[in-house]
């Protein structure tokens, strides 16, 4: 017999009342993302444009107050046309229609979504200008098509494929206050 034999518990010493006491609950599983899945959906993109200029105006307490503003307004208008505001990058937007949930009409909610951010902006611009003396523009891209899109984990929806790309792309080639829709949305 081992010396440090009296340190191990001894089963058959347990008392009776051990035996009605539940176990420790077994700690939760780590969520392990889900199989990517491939989806039809529509992507936008909405970017500020020259916030380099502004940022050089600005000092950064009240460029991110600006921002915030200009992030709320224009996710809310997403959100109202059934889109997920899938990433902020830098000064733009990038918004997804047809996750988690998919509607028939997925390519005109985000159009709709698209003008109705174009009018919040304007309305919007009076209160930039009253409050920081600029006024905002942006340009923004739409394109549907299929994607690959993981599982929300840790509150991000990864989606990757050519329409996304497209639809920056669209927004890159945009100019100052205009909508570029893909031709893929287009036809839908």
């Amino acid at each position: 017999m081992s010396s440090d034999n009296h340190l191990r518990p001894n089963p058959k010493r347990r008392p009776k009342v051990a035996s009605s006491v539940p176990a420790k609950p077994a700690a939760p599983a780590a969520r392990q993302p889900g199989p990517d899945a491939r989806k039809t959906v529509t992507i936008l993109f909405a970017d500020i444009v020259d916030s380099s200029r502004l940022s050089l105006s600005l000092d950064p307490e009240a460029l991110r107050n600006l921002l915030s503003r200009y992030f709320g307004e224009l996710s809310a208008v997403v959100q109202r046309h059934g889109g997920i505001v899938n990433n902020y990058i830098g000064d733009a937007i990038m918004a997804v229609f047809g996750m988690p949930f998919v509607h028939e009409d997925d390519a005109l909610r985000g159009v709709r979504a698209a003008v109705e951010m174009r009018e919040t902006l304007a309305i919007l611009n009076h209160e930039l200008e009253a409050g920081w003396g600029v006024r905002l523009m942006n340009r923004i891209g739409i394109n549907t098509g299929e994607v690959i899109a993981g599982d929300q984990t840790q509150g991000y929806l990864s989606v990757a494929g050519e329409a996304v790309i497209v639809a920056k792309r669209l927004e890159e080639a945009a100019t100052a206050n205009e909508i570029l829709i893909g031709e893929s949305t287009h036809k839908l």
